[in-house]
């Protein structure tokens, strides 16, 4: 299983502390509602609250052997970046991408760009016979992608609400809630149907 690693400086360790919290808070009350009987109408996994937030799977702090002089040459060479300082706090996340809602417009403008570049190159005599040939032949006509984006914005916004009601539902308060905070399981919106949104950053 591939994670991902969230590392807080040693000074803002009551953040990753509060971030804990949150997500203990959270298991707690759905863990509660489980065993209590309350199900999702789907009884899916995805379907459960605990799907709507990242899944946090462990927590670590940085030893003496992050100061060892192999350790710290290995990750000059391999991570590229300085080394974490002895004494930092982690959080363990399950990886699920890194697409968020905040990347979301760049996502649709790169999209209408290519969609652009090929209806110039569909312009021609041969596209044009071609959709012709469709239409007489009564073959149905995609879905515009205006139409899709529209279905992938509900589904985006559905998620988002959704999410923001499993963590209420506990009693949490994000209180640093911006589009970086949704993560998507897809950025494409000709899959909106796959769109899973999810919470995190409650730090």
């Amino acid at each position: 299983e591939r994670l991902l690693l969230k590392e807080y400086i040693a000074s803002a360790g009551s953040l990753a502390a509060t971030e804990m919290a949150a997500y203990e808070r959270m298991y707690t009350v759905w863990s509660a509602m489980e065993g209590a009987g309350v199900r999702a109408p789907s009884g899916s996994l995805s379907d459960m609250p605990s799907a709507s937030v990242s899944a946090l799977v462990g927590y670590m702090e940085s030893g003496s052997s992050f100061a060892a002089p192999e350790f710290l040459a290995s990750w000059t060479t391999n991570m590229r970046c300085e080394p974490p300082a002895v004494g930092n706090p982690w959080l363990l996340f399950r990886f699920e991408g890194m697409r968020t809602a905040a990347g979301w417009p760049d996502a649709v403008a790169a999209a209408m760009r290519d969609e652009q570049q090929a209806a110039n190159r569909g312009s021609g005599p041969f596209a044009q016979l071609a959709k012709a040939f469709g239409a007489a032949t009564g073959g149905a006509a995609p879905e515009q992608p205006t139409a899709l984006r529209a279905r992938y914005a509900r589904a985006l916004a559905h998620g988002a609400l959704r999410a923001l009601c499993a963590m209420h539902a506990t009693g949490v308060a994000h209180r640093g809630l911006g589009p970086a905070c949704f993560g998507l399981s897809t950025l494409d919106y000709r899959a909106a149907d796959q769109l899973r949104v999810r919470i995190d950053n409650f730090g």
